[in-house]
């Protein structure tokens, strides 16, 4: 890449976009750099002679490299990875963002409820898994950021403060009546594609917070572990850290969810080692539950020896992008890798693969 940013005559402009989801494309004269204006014009005038090329890597001068790029706006909106090379050369890659493998939910996708959230949105995140290839996808927001402002959700004094938690139904339970009718309304407009839910997480007593007058009406329920009372950053030891996480996991699987969430993320997080020795009980805890173990790449990395684990024992994998953003809605890729790894083909799937049914 050295060679090619130091090149002045080389010129490369990425045009990467989803047209279905994509209002603002094409983008008016005005938000265009000059560059992309050139491009413009002369791929106007390829297709006035009724040549229609892929093209979008264009070279002011015949003597430096150069390599076709393929058209990324239509699927299966392909594009290059590229090498160049100190003697002009160029090693090139070619991927596309469509996912070829058929029969994909993405089980774990946020929308715009989400405090956590930087742009994901409900009816763009759907268009987009439909152009990128999925056979379904999830829409799944956290409870506890519904249930109380967003002070209150990033405090964690609902998992130990009853008096809180009773607070929020009293004052008529947060925003999780909107986000009910927003969910189901999508749900009904995409039937048979999109499926709704909410990630759980456990408050007062080790129970869930999820109050009985929420639980009914979801496809799933996707369990969560993102803090423990009891532990405390910087000072909680490794070793009492994974006792405590072993025994909220058993709680929470106790718990009526269909899905473990980022499991062992937790530790990630807290700055601490992840602990290999817990994944045989941990996946011996989802085949005696019948829970799905998450395989979610979101600011984590699973452990394919972990997934091993619970593959042996025939617990079902739910594949879940987490999505936060837009650039992470419809990415199974490393999802599949990582599949393949422990020795899955793609013809396995459809019996490893966890997939949500009606509510």
């Amino acid at each position: 890449m050295t060679t090619a940013t130091s090149s002045l005559d080389l010129l490369i402009t990425s045009d990467l976009h989803a047209g279905e989801a994509d209002q603002a494309y094409p983008f008016e004269a005005h938000q265009c750099p000059p560059d992309v204006l050139f491009l413009r014009k002369a791929l106007q005038r390829l297709r006035y002679t009724g040549v229609e090329a892929d093209l979008v890597m264009m070279l002011r001068n015949e003597n430096a490299s150069r390599y076709p790029i393929p058209v990324t706006c239509k699927p299966p909106f392909r594009f290059v990875h590229a090498r160049f090379r100190e003697d002009s050369q160029v090693e090139a890659e070619e991927h596309a963002l469509r996912m070829e493998t058929p029969g994909l939910v993405d089980t774990h996708c946020h929308t715009e409820y989400a405090y956590c959230a930087a742009n994901v949105n409900g009816e763009i995140n759907i268009a987009l898994s439909k152009a990128l290839g999925l056979d379904g996808l999830c829409l799944i927001e956290h409870a506890f950021q519904l249930y109380f402002d967003e002070d209150e959700a990033w405090s964690y004094r609902w998992q130990t403060d009853e008096a809180l938690v009773q607070q929020a139904r009293k004052m008529g339970r947060g925003r999780m009546p909107e986000y009910r009718r927003f969910a189901h309304s999508l749900r009904e407009r995409h039937a048979g594609f999109v499926r709704v839910g909410l990630e759980v997480d456990l408050g007062v007593g080790g129970e869930l917070l999820l109050f009985p007058e929420d639980r009914a009406g979801w496809d799933l329920l996707v369990g969560a572990l993102h803090a423990i009372p009891a532990f405390e950053k910087d000072r909680t030891s490794q070793a009492q850290a994974e006792k405590l996480f072993l025994r909220q996991t058993e709680r929470l699987l106790a718990q009526p969810i269909h899905v473990l969430a980022h499991p062992f993320r937790f530790f990630r997080r807290a700055g601490l080692e992840r602990p290999p020795q817990l994944y045989e009980p941990v996946a011996e805890m989802l085949a005696q539950s019948g829970v799905a173990a998450e395989v979610n790449f979101h600011s984590n990395e699973p452990d394919p020896r972990f997934v091993a684990e619970c593959l042996s024992r025939g617990v079902k994998i739910a594949l879940a992008t987490d999505s936060h953003t837009l650039t992470e809605v419809g990415e199974l890729y490393p999802h599949l890798e990582l599949l393949r790894r422990v020795g899955i083909q793609d013809e396995e799937l459809p019996n490893v693969l966890y997939r949500p049914g009606k509510p």
